[in-house]
């Protein structure tokens, strides 16, 4: 297999990494190639269309939420205000329901039940530099929005886990 015509053992090389700096370096050259997508609109990124079966909207929040993975870990070693107030900014718009960034009510099957547990995950990690920095109201906010995950359903299989 061959990805951007490189064979993937060559990726998979080009992908260890031999320090915490590497690796750090490594995520701030991915959210630095990112900032004129974060621009568009608060709470999603466009980067493009793919093949996905839902809505546009959903796959512009995914997008944005997907990248939490490495910059909640990233953000506990590093002070990167310029990305955390992305986060911080896109995070409350997206939880707050009269807001036109609203991330919506989410339905069974919902991709959105997936993206949530990299929001978590970011939550508990850098606790200090996301939900501290909230009002109340925000904070309730993004409990209601993240709570929904209770009351959906979801396929028989690894997205049991996100509600954990």
């Amino acid at each position: 297999m061959k990805v951007e015509g490189v064979p993937l053992i060559e990726w998979q090389e080009k992908l260890k990494f031999a320090s915490y700096e590497e690796l750090k370096n490594s995520v701030k050259k991915l959210t630095d190639s990112l900032l004129p997508f974060y621009a568009q609109r608060k709470g999603r990124l466009k980067l493009g269309s793919h093949g996905t079966v839902y809505k546009e909207d959903t796959r512009q929040i995914e997008g944005y939420l997907r990248v939490l993975w490495g910059v909640g870990p990233y953000l506990t070693q590093t002070d990167d205000q310029r990305l955390n107030d992305i986060y911080l900014e896109g995070i409350i718009a997206g939880t707050t329901p009269d807001s036109s960034d609203y991330w919506g009510e989410v339905t069974d099957y919902d991709q959105l039940l997936v993206e949530m547990a990299s929001l978590a995950l970011t939550l508990v990690l850098v606790k200090n530099k996301t939900w501290d920095l909230m009002s109340d109201v925000a904070q309730d906010n993004l409990a209601a929005w993240l709570r929904q995950i209770n009351n959906h359903t979801m396929p028989s299989n690894n997205w049991h886990f996100f509600r954990i």
